[in-house]
């Protein structure tokens, strides 16, 4: 456990357990976010719906090194799940200091195909979970003065062919975090977005092969794009979470961040 003593809307907390939950967090942005947040000083759980014991071993073994790692498995597609992942991390670090709301899946696919399961299904873990995960987290963060960041897209300002279900719910993903801003500034909470660019990840990959054709494809452009600096690394997009996560950041509530090398400019 780590000790840490700020500043925050005028009020000295000093001495406080530091302890994050970062949702989606076993590859890409969230597991490159646990990382770094945990070499940082803070306790951290990580979460994903694979089995721990399923998990890549170099994961494992990295989760199994020091007692400041913790894993929860959860389908927050789930109603119950996200309470449930809220209720492990505060048992095992005893508060909660940092949300990130990070786990998302995406759906390449016409509109006029889209089934009401799959639509359903979207929302309810990119939007719904979101919302349930502060709601349940809402009293730890108070009592801490802590933030929430929630990790949405650049495609929540744009529209894009075969992809409406996807950008619609990171455009309601902002809303609903500006929405919690505003509810909980008095409780001393802050909630802010990160809106990245394409990134490399497995789920970018997905989307890609389905966009490209084939995994030869997907490959190409995965490669192209980290050559023509199009797409970003993990790590590229982790400095923005930290820093809103953060004392450094106790005046900025309500922010919606694109962190895309300024991509979005071109329209």
């Amino acid at each position: 456990m780590v000790l840490k003593s700020y500043s925050i809307y005028g009020n000295d907390w000093v001495g406080h357990m530091t302890a994050a939950l970062v949702t989606g967090s076993t590859s890409g942005i969230g597991l490159a976010t646990a990382r770094k947040l945990n070499a940082l000083g803070y306790d951290v759980t990580l979460h994903g719906r694979t089995p721990r014991t399923k998990l890549d071993e170099d994961l494992q073994s990295w989760l199994d090194s020091s007692p400041s790692r913790d894993y929860v498995q959860a389908d927050l597609s789930e109603e119950h799940a996200p309470r449930t992942l809220v209720e492990a991390t505060l048992a095992r670090w005893d508060g909660l200091d940092l949300l990130v709301s990070n786990a998302a899946v995406t759906l390449h696919k016409e509109s006029s195909d889209t089934s009401a399961s799959e639509w359903d299904y979207l929302y309810q873990v990119n939007v719904r979970a979101a919302f349930l995960l502060g709601q349940a987290a809402r009293d730890a963060l108070a009592e801490s003065r802590g933030s929430a960041v929630f990790v949405s897209s650049t495609n929540a300002l744009k529209v894009n062919r075969k992809n409406l279900a996807y950008d619609s719910s990171k455009a309601a993903l902002n809303h609903l975090a500006r929405g919690m801003a505003l509810e909980w500034r008095e409780l001393g909470i802050r909630v802010n977005v990160v809106m990245p660019g394409g990134t490399q990840s497995p789920m970018l990959k997905s989307w890609l092969v389905d966009f490209a054709g084939d995994e030869t494809a997907a490959n190409k452009v995965l490669r192209d794009g980290v050559k023509e600096n199009t797409i970003a690394a993990p790590e590229d997009i982790v400095g923005a979470i930290v820093f809103l996560g953060s004392p450094e950041a106790h005046w900025i509530s309500g922010a919606v961040v694109p962190v895309d090398g300024g991509l979005s400019l071109e329209g």
